[in-house]
């Protein structure tokens, strides 16, 4: 943890700001990084789930998400996404999208 911060535990809450509600954690955003100003942020139990380090990114239309995430957007079992995707599947077939085509 920052030294600031140990010394001084209201400059820490200072940095973070208001939690989002009650439910709220403190979450890395980058893991190999510490408790470090600008490395931690406000986070529900859902958002530190799906920030641990064993979790599943794919690239869908240009974007990195994660696969729960992509699971709940587009409604697809997260385990059939998986699935697809072992069969060579690529992301946006195994979420039943068409890819974003890229302009020139």
């Amino acid at each position: 943890m920052d030294k600031a911060w140990i010394d001084d535990p209201n400059a820490f809450l200072d940095n973070l700001g208001p939690m989002i509600d009650e439910k709220s954690t403190i979450e890395r955003i980058n893991n190999d990084m510490g408790y470090v100003p600008g490395n931690v942020c406000w986070a529900s139990r859902t958002q530190q789930a799906r920030n641990k380090r064993n979790t599943s990114f794919i690239i869908v239309q240009g974007d990195r998400i994660s696969l729960p995430l992509a699971s709940e957007r587009w409604g697809v079992p997260l385990y059939s996404i998986r699935n697809r995707i072992r069969r060579g599947w690529s992301p946006e077939e195994a979420l039943g999208i068409s890819p974003r085509r890229r302009t020139t």
